[in-house]
């Protein structure tokens, strides 16, 4: 994931910031849903000035977002989802059907009022005391953006495996994953906010995604489902994840072997291998 710093761009000086204080986006992640990509981003914003703008409701935080393949935009609405001592954690949550590879997300600040005497104290001290005239929907403040691949992150196998199980941030996880079967969309697969982070950060490499998480998940799916096929204690029909892995395990030789984890190995393409094959290239490539 890609993220680009932020900078003031009234007033502007130059191309350096002309503003002393910090404003900027830490700390991004992005969680796929059923339906939706859920995304998190923490704004760092410590310039006491826009501070009280934004807190007195003249000045709002704007998030924007752009995709490229589908040429498509609009703006996040967000909601706080934690606050710290130098910013807010926002939570905003994009339809997956509107984006596809590469997704740009762009945190501003603009003016809700008109300003004839717009000043900051923190403002670069070429300009001492003068100030500006705003008007309503003036960007005031660019925090950077950041960038992920919609592909990668949220899909790294080929449908509908991928639609079957969704990734969920657990803080009580201290190691390892979780796997539970109670949801009917999809399986919930539990880590550690920073196993999640992880996760996230091998988006240019699905191959590693897919292997060291993705496939222990559908070995413990598999041995859910054998399980249930031999001794039907769960009433299984409304889980539309439990059927398409049936069928797949069955199309791949079924789930009758000594072990499950060559089933697992072929339904998602033998991900090992390509893992360990995408090392030895980067190596090659050195």
């Amino acid at each position: 994931m890609a993220t680009r710093t932020g900078s003031y761009p009234h007033p502007v000086v130059g191309n350096a910031d002309d503003v002393a204080s910090v404003f900027e986006i830490v700390n991004a992640t992005v969680v796929p849903t059923s339906q939706d990509i859920e995304l998190k981003f923490r704004i760092r914003l410590e310039d006491p000035d826009l501070n009280e703008l934004v807190s007195t409701g003249q000045a709002r935080l704007v998030f924007a977002w752009t995709c490229g393949s589908t040429l498509s935009s609009g703006v996040l609405e967000a909601e706080p989802a934690a606050r710290h001592a130098d910013g807010i954690t926002w939570r905003a949550w994009l339809d997956q059907q509107m984006v596809r590879h590469s997704v740009t997300v762009e945190a501003r600040i603009v003016s809700s009022v008109q300003n004839s005497a717009y000043s900051l104290r923190e403002q670069h001290p070429d300009y001492g005391n003068q100030t500006f005239a705003i008007r309503p929907g003036d960007v005031l403040g660019v925090a950077g953006s950041f960038e992920f691949e919609a592909d990668k992150l949220y899909d790294p196998l080929n449908p509908p495996v991928g639609s079957c199980f969704r990734f969920v941030e657990e803080p009580k996880q201290q190691r390892g994953l979780q796997v539970r079967f109670t949801e009917d969309d999809q399986v919930l697969v539990l880590m550690s906010t920073e196993m999640l982070h992880g996760l996230h950060a091998l988006g240019n490499a699905p191959e590693l995604q897919v292997a060291l998480v993705v496939l222990p998940a559908v070995v413990e799916t598999l041995l859910y489902i054998q399980n249930n096929e031999q001794t039907g204690d769960e009433d299984a029909s409304g889980k539309r994840w439990y059927e398409t892995m049936l069928q797949l395990a069955n199309q791949k030789g079924g789930m009758d072997g000594p072990s499950i984890l060559p089933v697992a190995q072929k339904i998602l393409d033998h991900p090992i291998d390509k893992a360990l094959q995408f090392k030895l290239s980067e190596e090659d490539d050195d």
